[in-house]
């Protein structure tokens, strides 16, 4: 019974083999053509759509592989960036970022202290942009935006994975304080988003329920950690006396409090930025 036993074993393995060996020699003939192609491509042979290169084979036939050397400055790279980008500023679009912030964020030779700031933040806990009107504040918030999006994606040279920014949509939520004040339902949406972003802190009416749907937002938000980014032209001392040293001690605790300063103003010098950690009120 023990070698009938045995045997039967034995037949089993030898069937799975079987069928493991043509998979197996895929897999391996795959490998060998990486292997060629890195052996041959040392430059960008021509522009291409399809991030491959035509190789030949150790058989002598033409079969296009994976270009070993794609990288964001080859000229596939350029094109494939230049299109995730616009991608990216449709999706902000339809988050709610307005337009005129989106400006900002494509022009790289621009640095602000606030778009610097939120480069620098790692979407953990309170960034607040404090600043007069025109000193990048909401552009900075756009940046941050664009960061969380882009950091979704595991390949950004890789079209097919470019879906995965655009499953970010419904988690990344942007709002005016004036909304957050005035909607129950922005209410809901601003407490439970991945990552909120509370635009122009203090521009809501003066109303004591309005003051007090903000003020809850940001508990809520506090106590869950989840990343918040508000812009304000309010100082610590009237955030305070707006809507409490409470609120002011939670997004100090736990964030990043950046004074952007009065006018719209380059920190881009000689290709280098500044440190705009002198900036921090509070870390």
């Amino acid at each position: 019974m023990q070698s009938r036993s045995c045997a039967t074993s034995v037949s089993a393995e030898s069937e799975a083999m079987k069928q493991l060996t043509p998979i197996l020699n895929r897999i391996l003939a795959k490998l060998s053509e990486n292997e060629a192609a890195e052996l041959c491509i040392h430059e960008c042979p021509a522009p291409c759509r399809d991030r491959t290169v035509e190789i030949v084979t150790k058989s002598g036939a033409l079969r296009r592989a994976a270009c070993p050397i794609a990288n964001p400055e080859c000229a596939y790279g350029r094109m494939a960036v230049k299109e995730l980008e616009a991608r990216l500023r449709s999706i902000m679009l339809a988050i709610g970022v307005p337009m005129r912030y989106l400006r900002h964020v494509a022009d790289a030779n621009t640095a602000t202290i606030a778009a610097e700031s939120a480069s620098r933040w790692e979407t953990i806990g309170f960034l607040v942009l404090c600043g007069k009107p025109g000193s990048g504040k909401s552009s900075g918030a756009a940046c941050t935006v664009r960061k969380y999006l882009w950091n979704t994606i595991p390949d950004t040279l890789d079209r097919d994975t470019w879906k995965q920014a655009e499953r970010a949509v419904a988690s990344v939520v942007w709002l005016t304080a004036m909304e957050i004040a005035q909607e129950r339902e922005a209410q809901t949406t601003a407490t439970n988003a991945a990552l909120l972003v509370i635009d122009d802190l203090g521009g809501e009416d003066g109303v004591r329920s309005g003051i007090s749907a903000i003020r809850h937002v940001i508990s809520k938000r506090y106590g869950s950690g989840k990343p918040t980014v508000i812009t304000t032209a309010l100082t610590l001392d009237a955030i305070a006396k707006r809507y409490g040293h409470e609120t002011v001690r939670r997004i100090s605790e736990d964030g990043r409090i950046v004074d952007c300063g009065e006018t719209l103003a380059r920190s881009l010098v000689s290709g280098c930025f500044q440190d705009s950690s002198r900036n921090e009120v509070r870390k």
